[in-house]
């Protein structure tokens, strides 16, 4: 299933309205704003380190379609695949897709992932 298949599907994921976002992640450092339930697709084209701030949506899906070159993401702690106090970096193959899911109760960020 392609991201122009996928991408409509989760706009009706479980009947909550979500905002779509894009962003390109060219440089060192991407802000991601996580206020409201949002889809936030980014364009990843050099290795990026993620910090974001307003952590109050219940859920938010981020896609990360990489460039021709493998590439690492950098969560912050506390945000997957972050554990804890500690930062993780994720590695993305060349050419390749990568979907999370992250659902935050108040207290707890809970996450699923799909590479394809």
């Amino acid at each position: 299933m392609s991201l122009g298949e996928v991408i409509p599907k989760l706009l009706k994921f479980g009947g909550t309205a979500f905002q779509v976002k894009s962003y390109a992640a060219d440089g060192a450092t991407l802000e991601l704003d996580l206020k409201e339930n949002d889809l936030i697709k980014i364009s990843v084209s050099a290795n990026v380190t993620l910090t974001m701030v307003n952590k109050n949506a219940t859920v938010i899906m981020l896609i990360f379609s990489n460039d021709a070159s493998a590439r690492t993401i950098t969560f912050p702690a506390g945000y997957w695949p972050a554990e804890g106090s500690t930062t993780k970096t994720y590695s993305l193959p060349a050419s390749s897709d990568l979907l999370v899911t992250m659902i935050y109760d108040g207290t707890n960020i809970y996450y699923s992932a799909l590479e394809y």
